[in-house]
């Protein structure tokens, strides 16, 4: 395989390994969510009980609907003869937003994939925390230790998923923001940037997407718990 096949499949690649690990990501967080939800809120009633088999099954389809919803990026991305900045020409890779599809996707995209896992967490988060503060003053009425460490235990849990929650939407925020302004904005105000400002604000907001990606191994240790 030349330099050039080479070049091509990894320019094309790229934005669709990208896009796979973020929608891996908050269904990753969304898998780990419903299980808290259901050990806290309904015990006893309790359907879902994922042992290492479970959560293998889990993670291999959450990684298959990750990659299957990402793969038009690989449609939608080319190469392209450009001319770099001392006048060198060169070949670049571009994901274009041109055909009508197109804007369809990336806003289905971002409704599913960061809109509405946003409110379901919410919604989720809103009725564990409602059914810790019951829980607690039910336990602390009984002032059994065991209960009360399982409590605490409990409260430490959820403090962590929703930091891990807070954190996936704080990262992720700025390429989303960015994308929808790059494709409904003039040319004329992103051109405004000029090529420093521009590259800066791109290297921003990718190493805030990057920063998501190393929340994954944490998020994956803790599913396995």
């Amino acid at each position: 395989m030349n330099t050039f096949c080479r070049f091509i499949i990894v320019g094309k690649v790229i934005p669709l390994l990208e896009n796979a690990v973020a929608n891996a990501s908050i269904l990753t967080i969304l898998a780990i969510t419903i299980e808290r939800f259901n050990a806290i809120c309904f015990p006893l009633k309790r359907t879902l009980k994922f042992n290492v088999r479970a959560v293998a099954k889990v993670m291999g389809v959450i990684w298959v609907v990750a990659y299957l919803t990402a793969m038009p990026f690989v449609l939608m991305t080319s190469i392209e003869d450009a001319i770099f900045y001392d006048g060198t020409p060169c070949q670049v890779c571009r994901t274009k937003v041109e055909e009508p599809w197109h804007y369809g996707y990336l806003l289905s995209m971002l409704s599913i994939f960061f809109i509405v896992p946003l409110f379901i967490l919410v919604l989720m988060y809103a009725k564990i925390i409602r059914c810790l503060i019951y829980n607690s003053a039910s336990i602390l009425s009984r002032k059994n230790p065991s209960f009360i460490y399982n409590m605490r235990t409990r409260h430490q849990v959820v403090r962590m998923l929703v930091a891990i929650v807070v954190l996936f939407f704080l990262s992720m925020f700025p390429i989303r923001v960015m994308t929808l302004w790059i494709i409904y904005t003039p040319p004329s105000n992103v051109e405004a940037l000029g090529m420093e400002g521009y590259f800066n604000l791109l290297a921003f907001v990718r190493a805030m997407f990057y920063l998501n990606s190393a929340e994954q191994y944490f998020n994956y240790i803790k599913f396995c718990l």
